[in-house]
């Protein structure tokens, strides 16, 4: 966790950019990249409220975790597998 917060603030220095709003899934490790960006964000003081700069979706953008989910969808329909006896 503590490489995401290295990530995120080197990106920021760096960059010297801080959007407005970033979109992330609610993974494990996004709770700290949302946290990060609203503190950021409240520095700014340019918003009502921080906490909606930061917007919450499912990663469909993200190639790896999209194709675990299809293949576990194909097997569940092809094998009859339920996702309770697909543990890995």
């Amino acid at each position: 966790m503590h490489l995401i917060c290295f990530h995120v603030i080197l990106y920021v220095l760096i960059s010297t950019v801080l959007p407005l709003t970033i979109r992330i899934d609610r993974g494990s490790e996004t709770g700290i990249m949302a946290t990060m960006h609203t503190f950021f964000r409240a520095q700014y003081d340019d918003q009502d409220d921080p906490v909606d700069s930061v917007l919450y979706g499912p990663s469909t953008q993200n190639k790896i975790e999209r194709w675990w989910r299809e293949l576990l969808d194909r097997m569940i329909e092809w094998r009859g597998f339920s996702k309770v006896s697909c543990r890995l």
